[in-house]
């Protein structure tokens, strides 16, 4: 009998590594998050930003400065004004006070809109998070795939030094060698293929934090620790309070702020000014005082008036089509998240083994003559496909799970901390 030597098939996801025989070459997945946060060119652009809005929430706090004036009278001209001895200097400082709560409005925009910006870089700092997971995820799915293509490969040599014989001994037909053939060869190249696409994944997942390539190992109970979902109506009640949401009432305020403003632009600004007069003919002084105020006559602002009021009502409809759009992508998210694992659950339980025990009957059966080898094939094939649906069942519930906490997580006290 020609008996085919056993092939080293991995059950996926049987081995779990404890804690105390991790290396400190692992990478947590909260390591990873943490990296890619400290080194994020995106992060860095929405500290920065955030910290120009706070700036320009200290600058509209200030009032006006006031202005210092010298004038000259009665001076360089002709007769008795021919020197500066009949001359007239008057030292005046001026004061613009603003009405209307120009500053209180200033104030007020300046506050919301950095409110706004804090929510964008947390917001940033969720896409950033779930990004990395995801990236994280696919590592350790291709990783799984590369010990299946692995396996494959040396079936299909085991196969084919099998069939080879069988071939040569007139015991086969001669189109049984030219399927063992194709065979190893696809596996050969799906080999090849996993080989490159771990590369990828282990490149996009260190370009987080600005490495070349990914050295350490990976805890491959990120994907298995992943469960059912919640209730939607559970993570449904948490989207009001996520930064994406808070941003557009950030927003809102902010419109409302820049009307009050505009309104205050309409009510004049009068300008006091005190000073002292120099009588250099006479030797004495007297103070001066005044006061100015623009007349609005021709320009009462009625545009930018208009123009506040509609940005307003831009808001308020962002803000709602904001949230519809966040409603769908969470029920979407939530819906992939809950197909997905009861498809991982149902091909893990039933459907491998069931694929393992067929190919194992196959083999024994193409043994003793009983089956042909098309039926080993299709065996292998099932079970290929089996297990490729189970790792890609996986990586959908990673990132279906990623995608529902990055929409549901919420809003932080700001710590300071950068």
């Amino acid at each position: 009998m020609y008996a085919l030597r056993r092939a080293p098939w991995v059950l996926l996801f049987s081995v779990c590594v404890p804690a105390w025989a991790q290396t400190s070459s692992t990478l947590t997945l909260p390591s990873a998050i943490t990296q890619a946060l400290q080194g994020s060119p995106a992060l860095s652009s929405a500290h920065a930003a955030l910290s120009a809005a706070e700036a320009t929430e200290r600058q509209a706090s200030t009032f006006s400065n006031p202005e210092l004036s010298v004038e000259a009278e009665n001076l360089a001209g002709s007769g008795d004004y021919r020197s500066t001895d009949a001359a007239e200097y008057t030292y005046s400082l001026s004061q613009k006070i603003e009405l209307g709560g120009k500053r209180a409005s200033r104030r007020n925009l300046a506050g919301a809109e950095r409110q706004a910006n804090q929510k964008d870089m947390q917001a940033t700092q969720l896409d950033l998070i779930r990004d990395v997971t995801i990236a994280y995820g696919n590592v350790l799915v291709t990783e799984e795939k590369l010990k299946l293509a692995i396996a494959r490969e040396e079936l299909a040599k085991d196969v084919h030094a099998n069939v080879s014989q069988r071939v040569d001994a007139a015991r086969d037909p001669l189109i049984y060698k030219s399927q063992a053939d194709v065979t190893l060869a696809t596996a050969r190249l799906e080999h090849q293929k996993v080989q490159r696409d771990l590369q990828l994944a282990k490149h996009k997942l260190a370009a987080y934090w600005g490495d070349a390539t990914l050295t350490d190992k990976l805890e491959n109970t990120v994907l298995t620790s992943a469960s059912a979902p919640e209730p939607l109506d559970v993570y449904q009640s948490k989207l009001a309070a996520t930064p994406d949401l808070q941003r557009y009432e950030d927003l809102r305020s902010a419109k409302s702020a820049a009307l009050q403003l505009e309104k205050s632009q309409n009510i004049p600004d009068p300008s006091f000014s005190v000073g002292l007069r120099d009588f250099r003919e006479t030797g004495h002084q007297a103070m001066v005082a005044g006061i100015s105020m623009p007349i609005p006559v021709f320009n009462r602002n009625g545009g930018n008036i208009a123009r506040a009021s509609s940005e307003i009502i831009q808001a308020e409809q962002n803000a709602k089509q904001a949230r519809l759009n966040s409603e769908q992508a969470l029920h979407e998210a939530w819906l992939e998240w809950q197909t997905a694992h009861t498809e991982a659950t149902e091909l893990k339980a039933r459907i491998i083994p069931s694929a393992e025990q067929a190919l194992s009957l196959s083999r024994q059966g193409y043994d003793r003559g009983r089956f042909s080898f098309l039926e080993i094939l299709n065996a292998q094939r099932t079970l290929a496909e089996a297990q490729e649906q189970y790792l890609n069942a996986m990586q959908r519930q990673l990132n279906a799970k990623a995608n529902v906490e990055r929409l549901t997580t919420p809003i932080t006290t700001p710590t300071g901390d950068q």
